[in-house]
């Protein structure tokens, strides 16, 4: 069997570059990162033991890599030398090294908008900052037991991590970045013998453990408004021990059979395993509120872009079974990723020779122009929400998921009460008829030179600004929106 051969070490990672499927990278007890591109989607046909290009900044072992999520590219690393560095790719160069840790990582994560690093660290710590900026980390105690833990990303202020406590029984704990020195909620891990490694789908909020070791996968519901925070769903049981796991990217997955995650587990009897996690469906048919858009295969930043503070979202792909038509060609490697890079990045029809992926770009073309004549958005999205309301969750908390739901920016302005008997409420009351409100209230929106009160009055102007689908494509969709919307006061009251 052909083999890559190049580091003199003991392989500790590989990682597939997220926007080229064939651009590897491994890192090595030997110090070294490599990255290797694989020419043809049939694999190696000898042992190849020259990379393409090769990082060696690192003073020892080099335990584990990580790309941005992101920005095309731009690649992490930690090592043993008590350094996490960012490398750019198209240069070769060590862009940053952070060296304010006192001892080296169990793990490092790029969060959601690739604006942060998250680190456990030895010693039962963890680190969150900006490698683009200097004095910018965060540093924390996390797990108090012994062994390693790990770490995953929830959104960009809100992350789980796992661990032991100090009887060496596994455990998670999730935390909220601008509150770091207390969790939100802690869990137990089913005992096993080894390290927990945890991975969160953000498309359905499901916590997943897969252990080293264990013959079992754990996973969670996430609900940030739940009294638990996190609710265990169920345990899968294989049998059989795991040495390797790793996810199969979103579009693998068989929207005709509901499938929301699809895994490959490597076993102790020396099998390899692909996993299914389905969610059950009475009908039998498509539910397109099961695959929102996830994070797709093309990048949105480049490195000099991103390492000048500009940060954007990551350009995003829906699932829809019409994809997966027989009339389509499929690539050898499978999935999507394994057309980037070659003739042409879209399905193309068998016999047609490229001209139906044309007609089709000029159809959309054609469809966009008909589309948007006469209906460009009048919206100025340049513009910085400010949104008031007493500090507690209450009536407020809703409009602040929509806002990150939305990923919009905003200003909150929170108003205290003073303590009892009295509950002074006079940060509010003495400058509420100063504001220009037409109806003085909290909760309140300020943008631009837009004024508004009252919780769904917001709720609506949000929506109907940053994403009007989500008032209904329809006289059909908008009345049961409205619908729900009145049930749900009518509870609340």
């Amino acid at each position: 069997m052909p083999l890559l051969k190049g580091h003199a070490g003991n392989i500790t990672d590989l990682q597939w570059s997220p926007f080229q499927d064939k651009l590897l990278a491994s890192s090595s007890d030997d110090a070294t990162i490599k990255l290797w591109v694989i020419d043809s989607y049939e694999g190696l046909t000898k042992n190849v033991t020259q990379a393409d290009m090769e990082f060696d900044e690192h003073a020892k072992k080099c335990k584990s890599i990580q790309w941005h999520p992101i920005c095309e590219n731009v690649l992490a690393s930690y090592a043993e030398d008590n350094t996490i560095r960012v490398w750019d790719v198209n240069t070769g160069d060590c862009a940053t090294t952070f060296a304010d840790l006192d001892e080296s990582c169990h793990t490092i994560r790029w969060s959601p908008l690739g604006d942060l690093i998250g680190a456990t660290v030895k010693r039962n710590k963890m680190c969150i900052f900006d490698p683009r900026q200097n004095d910018s980390a965060v540093i924390a105690d996390a797990h108090k037991g012994p062994r390693a833990q790990k770490f995953a990303w929830i959104d960009n202020e809100t992350f789980v991590t796992s661990g032991f406590n100090p009887q060496a029984q596994r455990e998670f704990c999730v935390w909220d970045l601008r509150k770091i020195d207390e969790h939100l909620a802690k869990g137990d891990i089913t005992d096993g013998t080894g390290v927990s490694h945890i991975d969160f789908d953000r498309e359905h909020d499901l916590l997943f453990n897969v252990g080293r070791g264990d013959s079992f996968i754990q996973y969670w519901q996430f609900d940030r408004t739940s009294p638990r925070i996190m609710t265990p769903l169920d345990t899968y049981n294989g049998g059989s021990s795991q040495k390797g796991f790793t996810w199969m990217p979103k579009w693998a997955c068989d929207v005709d059979k509901h499938e929301i995650r699809r895994g490959v587990r490597i076993t102790d009897k020396k099998t390899m395993e692909i996993l299914a996690f389905r969610l059950p469906s009475k009908s039998g048919l498509f539910q397109p509120d099961l695959y929102p858009a996830f994070d797709g295969n093309t990048a949105n930043n480049n490195f000099a872009d991103w390492m000048a503070g500009t940060d954007k979202p990551a350009i995003t792909l829906e699932m829809r079974p019409e994809k997966k038509s027989s009339s389509v060609a499929k690539a050898k490697a499978g999935g999507l990723a394994a057309r980037l890079g070659g003739a042409s990045q879209s399905d193309t029809p068998v016999g047609t020779g490229g001209e139906g992926v044309e007609d089709l770009k000029k159809e959309i073309a054609a469809l966009k122009a008909k589309l948007g004549a006469g209906q460009e958005s009048k919206e100025d999205l340049t513009t910085k929400p400010k949104f008031g309301y007493w500090d507690i969750r209450g009536l407020g908390a809703q409009i602040r998921y929509m806002f990150a739901y939305l990923k919009v920016d905003y200003e909150y302005v929170p108003y205290s009460v003073g303590e009892g008997p009295d509950f002074d409420k006079s940060s509010w009351t003495n400058v509420k008829e100063t504001m220009g409100f037409e109806y003085p209230n909290l909760p309140y929106l300020e943008d631009g030179t837009t004024k508004i009160t009252e919780t769904m009055g917001i709720m609506k102007y949000i929506a109907k600004k940053y994403d009007a689908s989500l008032l209904g494509r329809s006289a059909a969709d908008l009345g049961r929106i409205e619908m729900l919307a009145a049930h749900v006061a009518t509870l609340k009251m």
